[in-house]
């Protein structure tokens, strides 16, 4: 059986920065809204932060690093503790919450794409595992919370967020421009997508909005309808039963073919 190879491409403080950013979201995002001990916020937070890393690797069919090097469990913990010291301010400037999350999407998008494209992943498919990894962190986060995960319910875009920056980023790859530039490019389209979106309120459609609009279309769209006139149909005349018809003839014929009765002789 073949072994997976493991992937050095991807520089090391680059995946250590995608942790950072979501351990310390995590952090920030348990402080804003749940009541946590300092235990409890430190190991959410070390979740969210090597999360979206186990599920790459494991999507990748690659030993997951984030178990295997300390330094993931150590950055996780670290940005926790700063999440923990830092929570309040973070919180109440909002420019400074939004840019956290969109940097954590941004980077993990972006770490996850490039080593998928290097264990030899077709870009779709390369796309789907940083887009996965990106949102995974906050799945586990908001799971560990008891809520609904906010990549699931109506709300500011997020994983159209990351998918838009996959896929800007594998059309870069494709047109040859180099990774120092579309690197970079797709981490700021990112951010300012969560930036612009949060900015003029923008929501993901519910389903229900989505049907709605479909059959609200559907009856303004003019339809030709062919008229087709309707002929009555008759109902069929009664029939006699077979045998009763057959014995009626037969008896007709017998009265046909008997002689009349003659008058008697008389002497």
């Amino acid at each position: 059986m073949e072994e997976p190879v493991q992937v050095v491409t991807v520089p090391l403080w680059f995946d250590l920065m995608a942790v950072f950013a979501a351990a310390l979201f995590g952090a920030v995002h348990v402080r804003r809204r749940k009541k946590f001990d300092v235990a409890g916020m430190l190991f959410l937070a070390t979740c969210v932060g090597i999360g979206g890393s186990l599920v790459r690797d494991i999507l990748l069919n690659l030993r997951p690093v984030a178990l295997s090097k300390p330094e993931y469990l150590v950055t996780a913990i670290g940005a926790g503790v700063v999440g923990l010291v830092l929570a309040d301010r973070i919180v109440h400037v909002r420019w400074m919450y939004n840019l956290v999350d969109g940097t954590a999407l941004g980077v993990y998008t972006m770490v996850g794409v490039t080593k998928a494209l290097d264990v030899g992943f077709p870009y779709v498919g390369a796309v789907a595992v940083g887009s996965i990894a990106a949102v995974a962190g906050g799945l586990i986060r908001d799971i560990l919370s008891s809520e609904v995960p906010e990549t699931l319910r109506p709300g500011t875009p997020y994983l159209t967020a990351a998918l838009a920056g996959g896929i800007i980023f594998a059309l870069c790859e494709v047109f040859g421009v180099p990774q120092t530039v579309s690197i970079p490019g797709a981490i700021a389209l990112i951010i300012g997508l969560r930036f612009v979106s949060m900015g003029f309120g923008w929501q993901t459609p519910e389903p229900q909005a989505v049907s709605a609009a479909i059959s609200t279309a559907a009856q303004t769209t003019p339809t030709v309808v062919r008229k087709i006139p309707l002929i009555p149909l008759k109902a069929p005349k009664a029939v006699a039963p077979i045998g009763r018809h057959l014995h009626r003839n037969a008896s007709d014929e017998v009265g046909k073919a008997a002689p009349p009765d003659s008058p008697p002789v008389q002497d």
